[in-house]
């Protein structure tokens, strides 16, 4: 056979094995759920019920710095300032990743700067409830393999929406920047650092705010689709890729870090919510191989003084976007894990 004949048969058999493994260079998102009711783990389990069975990957917690009645370190009888270990044990034998959104501020007091104050953190007048807070994270990973735990810290820290935003109480983006590589520090300090990967999360990654690349393990970001209850008050269906590629693009500038979607949701007024959710999460993989994790914000919250709409799975009430997202959360490409 004369040599060139061969060319098309080799073409057509690497055609098919290109064909065939389509996706194996391309790691496997992680995807997971935020409710605000999420300590109460029977709350997953209804979640699970709605899955059909299966685990979400990642699963929030919450952790308010303040709920330890003016104590230097944090009393166990106190609100839910102490890390969660029992809980994040549970989760962690499960293999599921607990994502702890760290809050520095008191619940009963906003308004105060005690905890909200960046300074306050770079002075050290919080070490000793980030250092025990550091060595309960530690047990809880240590008493599960090693398994990290995602620690989101002052998330949409440059928004003005939160008492610990940049500009209120003084806070400035160096103190802001200082606080997150003390914190990383003394989690070094404490051995939880090789347990714990840190979230930087804005509502959009700016290279202003960004501690560096020393501290955070990943980049995150907060995309909602407002639909026809946005903000404005106008129409503003958008799909998650058009979101995700925003995101991309002010990212690249000056991080390679992988991204973490935070909080993701859609209205179900004023486009078809179960493709949004569908459609967009398999064109996210597709499309952006930096994207390792993405949690869906399952909550109503009338009470927020900007107008949300109802971003629970369980809207529209004929049951097509928790369809949706657990055909999504059935995939195989869905299911990666933390490491």
């Amino acid at each position: 056979m004369h040599p060139r004949s061969l060319i098309i048969p080799i073409l057509v058999v690497m055609a098919l094995l290109l064909t065939a493994f389509p996706a194996a260079a391309r790691d496997r998102i992680t995807i997971g759920i935020s409710d605000p009711r999420g300590s109460d783990l029977t709350v997953l389990q209804e979640h699970m019920d709605q899955m059909g069975g299966q685990k979400p990957g990642l699963w929030s917690l919450w952790s308010n710095w303040g709920s330890r009645g003016g104590k230097v370190g944090c009393q166990r009888d106190h609100g839910n300032c102490a890390f969660p270990l029992e809980t994040a044990k549970v989760l962690l034998s499960k293999r599921i990743t607990p994502v702890i959104w760290w809050q520095p501020i008191d619940p009963a007091r906003p308004a105060q700067p005690t905890y909200t104050s960046y300074k306050r953190i770079v002075w050290g007048k919080h070490d000793a409830y980030i250092r025990q807070w550091a060595r309960d994270l530690r047990r809880a990973s240590k008493a599960n393999g090693g398994r990290p735990i995602v620690v989101r810290f002052a998330h949409e820290a440059t928004g003005h929406w939160f008492p610990w935003s940049i500009g209120r109480h003084g806070n400035t983006i160096s103190n802001y920047k200082k606080a997150w590589q003390r914190i990383d520090r003394i989690f070094r300090q404490e051995g939880a650092r090789k347990h714990t990967r840190f979230l930087w999360s804005n509502f959009l990654p700016k290279q202003k705010s960004y501690p560096g690349n020393k501290v955070v393990d990943y980049v995150g970001a907060t995309i909602m689709n407002y639909g026809d209850s946005g903000a404005d008050g106008k129409q503003a269906w958008n799909a998650l890729p058009t979101k995700v590629n925003r995101v991309m693009t002010l990212a690249r500038k000056f991080t390679n870090k992988p991204l973490f979607l935070a909080e993701v949701g859609s209205n179900h007024k004023g486009g078809n919510k179960a493709a949004w959710i569908k459609q967009g999460y398999n064109n996210v993989y597709k499309r952006f191989p930096r994207v390792k994790a993405i949690m869906y914000l399952d909550t109503d919250e009338p009470h927020r003084a900007v107008s949300h709409p109802d971003w629970r799975l369980v809207k529209p009430g004929n049951g097509s976007a928790v369809r949706a997202y657990r055909l999504v959360a059935n995939s195989a490409r869905f299911k990666g894990r933390i490491r």
